[in-house]
């Protein structure tokens, strides 16, 4: 099987692993609604971050087979229900992706691809998957929107609404795929804060010995990057973190910095420079 073939055999994979993922996803977020209007809960009352939270953790006791202690809102039932109806969908989800990565060995740079620590022969699948041969993007930049990691008119590609929606031309699905390919190398090339025990600073909350770094390429292409944006944050402390619009829905105030933006943004930086260096590699060029 030539290049070509494997690609076209990718694309297809991953447009029918994309199909049950959603069927799946769907179904899960049907379920979270349902149990958010179980409990009396409504969009107008506002951020439901932390009721999301509990569905999560209600759902999970429910999994495990604790149901002593929940609400009384909780639809038991609904839960077995939905689980029963996703678990054949989670079963395809994982013969495919087994199959993407099996498929994905014989690609050009998969040698290379294996060798940055943190990154798997089935994110690589996945990014051809969605992208398609690299060869056909003519510069970096194409493939980034192609991707979701592209810069609009001076803002990040998101999903947008009306006829800004063509220009940014953002799908979600493929995003979800460099965002995951991000986190994974994110976690293996930085090292969190550790204490004197050498444990991780965060977890145990005692004092930090020995801050947190980079240890690898990439990991020091996010702390770069990082160094650049984190003064913004005292620099917009004084800015509200959320926003109203006239109908009274939140949404997070573009102007301001706090550490969460900051670390997804060098996130995205470090993973726009991977996959630069990707299609620089596919082309024949030094990375």
């Amino acid at each position: 099987m030539d290049t070509a073939e494997i690609i076209e055999s990718l694309v297809e994979l991953g447009r029918q692993r994309r199909y049950y993922m959603q069927q799946r996803m769907r179904a899960e977020q049907s379920l979270k609604a349902y149990l958010a209007s179980c409990s009396g809960y409504s969009p107008t009352d506002g951020d439901g971050k932390k009721l999301w939270k509990e569905i999560d953790l209600v759902v999970q006791a429910v999994r495990k087979d604790e149901s002593a202690s929940l609400p009384a809102w909780v639809d038991v039932a609904a839960i077995a229900a939905t689980d029963s109806m996703i678990a054949p969908m989670k079963t395809a989800e994982k013969a495919l992706e087994k199959a993407i990565g099996k498929r994905a060995l014989d690609l050009p740079v998969a040698e290379w691809w294996v060798g940055q620590r943190g990154l798997g022969i089935l994110g690589l699948g996945l990014l051809v998957a969605e992208a398609g041969d690299l060869k056909r993007y003519a510069t970096k930049m194409r493939l980034w929107k192609r991707l979701g990691l592209a810069v609009i008119e001076g803002e990040r590609q998101r999903k947008m609404k009306g006829a800004t929606a063509l220009a940014h031309g953002y799908s979600p699905a493929r995003r979800a795929v460099t965002w995951n390919i991000g986190e994974s190398l994110f976690r293996a090339q930085w090292s969190a804060p550790k204490d004197e025990n050498g444990k991780n600073a965060n977890m145990t909350k005692k004092e930090i010995i020995i801050p947190a770094g980079p240890t690898g390429k990439w990991g020091e292409i996010y702390a770069y990057r990082r160094s650049v944006t984190e003064p913004r944050i005292a620099e917009t402390e004084s800015l509200e973190t959320y926003l109203r619009t006239p109908g009274g829905q939140l949404f997070l105030n573009p102007a301001k910095w706090t550490p969460s933006r900051v670390h997804a943004d060098a996130k995205r930086y470090m993973t726009k420079a991977l996959v630069k260096a990707t299609w620089q590699k596919w082309r024949g060029e030094a990375a």
